[in-house]
């Protein structure tokens, strides 16, 4: 019987040949391929961002915002790598020197995505310290594109002199008048601070005129040159000249009919007033043409070269600075979450230039008017630190970046009644006919939580109003209030006709959760409340789908019910949480007074399914209501995310909140392509509920499966080697 042959084995140095060869051939054809991806993504200007909350990419709304973009735009960076934030942009000195560089180059990774994924966006990075001839250019540019208002001013400071000299002509022959009066015989006091006003007026004002001309060419004389600042000037002069000459011309009037007075004096006031007059009107012709100039596109440029690292977005026929702070904004205050870390400064640069892009390039400016039925301003924005904003401020502030007109509405006038009567500044009122055409932000608040109580005015008929507005065809979100503290507005009647049912007799509460875990979370124990709950679905919706896993606050919950209605399309939005159980409680001051809740079938509403619901119209009015009257209060949209804020950086921990109304705004008023989430609520991960069908499935796969899978491969492997 026949041996066989046994294959001869290799050398120890040929295996080491032969594997070696092929790790070497394997690690080129690697490098080769990484190479290959490296250069199709730089010449295709495509890259893939692995990042967990995809910082190097644009998120949803921008994309939404660039597919729609038409017209040409320009975005310029003027950061400096060699000009650090200085004091006024950084008092807390959160931006290292060293570390600058790296700010620098994350605003111009930013740009540069824009330009990648839409081709009409031009992207230029200018460093004003190493390139000032980069900057000289730009200042060309902006000029000859919006030249306009640049010939306005020019004109007006071309023709200034000629109105001043006119002016210093009058002021001085009235001086020489009045330095003929003898006083001596002017036993009034009031007469004598009279006619020495007057004197100082005439006589002071033309030496000041000159000393303003010549600070007004020295401002000219600046790059770019500072035509506003020149006006300013001028204004200011006149402001005060026409004030003094008011006062002025008043005491005259109440002087020279007194007999007391001696009758050279008196004819003097007589004589001289028209020619005060006189004086006045070339002041207040001045102001006039001032006030007509309007705004200066190429001051925008001037301010941003002197604030530093600004961004410009330039349009077809305006432009947009985004000053430093706006990108780099401050962090919240994080007392308690952060306390011994270094807060980081948040950067915002997508979500501005995103909505400096909305605001250049939306045809015509809607106007949102925030309805109450009394009470303060809701959305003022305040004079920070010094004046507080209102309560919603954060949310006027999104939408005025959105290129809204934001404007307010106290049905009763009381507000302005008391703030005139404290010598308060008051921003007035929308007017009926600003109302006509504008989106309504209803605040259904009960009128007695608003109203003084010392001034007995009937209740705001906001149900009316509200009725009549979308008769007419006009759209609105409606926030709805229990009728806690008060009884509630009744909206049915311009609700039910739209298929929109709100049970403001209830509110939504749940079961009481046992606290198994102490997590020394306060606000882990306050959701244990049973009106407090923490929503992450908003529905199937276009205005809701994008917030799909976002967490919101909502406090308290209103059942919002639909039913049919002919001409409109009805769909439910915000379901309520089923996994535990619910109940509309219709003992609101009991709940309120921090009473245990109990299910009463009798009075109660059983399962109430969804705190919100939308209605449209076949002939196009769009109508919003959410049975939450404050979740977008600025005291919701501030709480840290303690995870982050512990790292010291801050993000919002509901940001639901905030895109909720946003994105209410957006569609009632027709703004279907921005419908998304705003890159700011893009910071926080979010993770979705899973059905029982995937938790089984879960279950199956780690109870059974993977032990099932080794067992299998152990068989396999036994079966191999056995012979």
């Amino acid at each position: 019987m026949s041996q066989t042959k046994q294959p001869h084995a290799d050398s120890q140095k040929k295996r080491w040949l032969k594997y070696g060869t092929n790790v070497a051939i394997v690690s080129l054809v690697a490098i080769a391929i990484c190479a290959l991806v490296v250069a199709i993504s730089q010449m295709t200007g495509r890259r893939l961002d692995t990042t967990s909350q995809r910082i190097y990419s644009l998120k949803p709304q921008t994309q939404n915002v660039l597919r729609d973009l038409k017209g040409k735009l320009r975005i310029v960076s003027l950061y400096s790598t060699q000009t650090k934030p200085d004091s006024r942009s950084d008092p807390e000195g959160r931006f290292a020197a060293d570390d600058w560089p790296s700010y620098v180059q994350t605003v111009s990774d930013l740009l540069q995505e824009y330009k990648r994924t839409n081709a009409n966006i031009d992207v230029e990075l200018i460093d004003p310290v190493n390139s000032p001839a980069k900057v000289d250019g730009l200042i060309a540019e902006v000029t000859s594109r919006y030249g306009g208002e640049v010939k306005k001013y020019q004109g007006f400071i071309d023709q200034y002199p000629k109105q001043l000299e006119q002016i210093k002509k009058m002021a001085n022959e009235e001086a020489t008048a009045i330095g003929k009066l003898s006083t001596q015989e002017i036993a009034n006091q009031d007469v004598l601070e009279t006619l020495q006003l007057s004197a100082d007026t005439v006589a002071g004002f033309p030496p000041l005129l000159d000393r303003n001309q010549e600070a007004i060419q020295k401002i000219l004389k600046q790059k770019p040159p500072d035509y506003k600042g020149a006006v300013d000037v001028t204004q200011q002069a006149m402001d005060t000249l026409s004030a003094m000459l008011s006062q002025i011309i008043d005491g005259f009037e109440k002087l020279k009919a007194d007999v007391s007075v001696p009758p050279t004096i008196r004819q003097y006031m007589v004589d001289s007033t028209p020619r005060y007059a006189a004086i006045k009107k070339s002041a207040d012709d001045l102001l006039k043409q001032i006030k007509d100039l309007g705004e200066l596109k190429l001051d925008d440029l001037r301010q941003s070269l002197r604030q530093q690292n600004t961004i410009l977005v330039l349009g077809q026929s305006d432009l947009k600075v985004i000053p430093f702070n706006k990108v780099w904004q401050e962090p919240a205050d994080m007392r308690g979450y952060a306390s011994d870390v270094t807060l980081k400064p948040r950067f915002a640069g997508e979500q501005q230039v995103t909505s400096a892009i909305v605001s250049l390039t939306r045809e015509k400016k809607q106007r949102v008017v925030i309805v109450r039925p009394d009470g303060a301003p809701l959305a003022s924005p305040g004079f920070p630190p010094f004046v507080p904003g209102g309560p919603m401020s954060q949310a006027g502030a999104r939408l005025t970046d959105l290129n809204y007109e934001v404007l307010e509405k106290d049905l009763s006038g009381t507000y302005a009644m008391q703030a005139q009567m404290q010598q308060m500044p008051s921003a007035p009122d929308a007017t009926d006919e600003q109302m006509k055409d504008a989106l309504w932000v209803v605040m259904a608040f009960p009128a007695s939580q608003q109203r003084n109580p010392m001034m007995q005015q009937p209740p705001a008929p906001l149900a009316q109003k509200l009725q009549e507005h979308l008769d007419a065809g006009g759209s609105a979100v409606v926030l709805i209030s229990p009728g806690l503290g008060g009884e509630a507005p009744d909206l049915s009647a311009a609700l039910k006709p739209r298929g929109i049912v709100a049970s403001t007799n209830a509110v939504i509460v749940h079961e009481a959760m046992q606290d198994d875990q102490q997590t020394g979370d306060q606000l882990d124990q306050a959701r244990r409340l049973p009106f407090i709950f923490d929503i992450n679905q908003y529905g199937d919706t276009l205005m809701t789908r994008p917030l799909r896993s976002l967490a919101s606050l909502m406090v308290p919950l209103v059942p919002v019910s639909t039913e049919p209605a002919k001409g409109y399309t009805v769909t439910p939005i915000i379901p309520i949480p089923q996994n535990v159980k619910t109940w509309g409680e219709t003992d609101i001051d009991a709940l309120s007074k921090g009473q245990p809740s109990k299910f009463d079938p009798a009075v109660d509403q059983a399962s109430p399914g969804f705190a919100g619901a939308i209605s449209q119209a076949e002939k196009g009015g769009r109508l919003v209501v959410i049975g939450s009257p404050t979740f977008m209060f600025n005291r919701y949209l501030e709480i840290p995310e303690p995870t982050l804020a512990r790292r010291g950086t801050y993000v919002s921990r509901f940001p639901g909140n905030a895109e909720l109304f946003v994105n209410s705004v957006l569609w009632a008023s027709g703004q279907d392509a921005l419908l998304a989430i705003s890159p700011a609520a893009m910071e926080v991960s979010r993770l979705r509920d899973m059905g029982n069908g995937e938790l089984a499935m879960v279950r199956v796969l780690i109870v059974g499966g993977i032990p099932a899978i080794v067992l299998l491969a152990g068989v396999m492997v036994y079966l191999k080697r056995r012979d």
